[in-house]
């Protein structure tokens, strides 16, 4: 499995131990879309890399990182085939996978510690899409997306 990363420069710090955690304990392969220190950066750069991954299905997942989430999730949400949401708890991402089949998470720095960022990473891929009348839902979200 393949999960992209990113994030602006509040969120590199949580990104890099992050990625290494998800190597050495699930053992999937990274890809770092930047940032790559922590000086000043527009997070939107990166957030559209990251996103386009998953777009083009070359990652299964995106986690777009700054120092809120709020940005990053904005940026990728405007990615075509994108459904990004922050996530706060593992229980964020269970519910965003089960409900809406997320694609991506955003996480807030600021708000999440190295822990809970794995256990968010952990309940996206570890959660079933549920279907049923979350198909609906979806689908009408992507015929809006493809005629606007």
């Amino acid at each position: 499995m393949k999960i992209a990363f990113c994030s602006d420069h509040r969120g590199y710090k949580l990104k890099k131990e992050l990625i290494e955690k998800v190597k050495k304990e699930l053992g999937y392969e990274c890809l770092d879309f930047g940032c790559d220190n922590e000086i000043r950066c527009d997070f939107p750069v990166y957030a559209f890399k990251a996103a386009e991954s998953v777009a083009k299905k070359e990652s299964e997942y995106g986690i777009v990182i700054c120092g809120s989430g709020d940005g990053v999730c904005v940026a990728a949400n405007k990615v075509k085939g994108i459904r990004c949401t922050l996530a706060v708890t593992a229980s964020d991402a269970i519910r965003a996978k089960s409900h809406i089949d997320a694609n991506v998470l955003a996480l807030g720095a600021e708000k999440t510690n190295l822990d809970e960022a794995f256990g968010i990473v952990k309940g996206l891929i570890d959660s079933e899409f549920l279907g049923e009348q979350h198909t609906v839902r979806i689908n009408m979200i992507s015929d809006y997306e493809n005629i606007n």
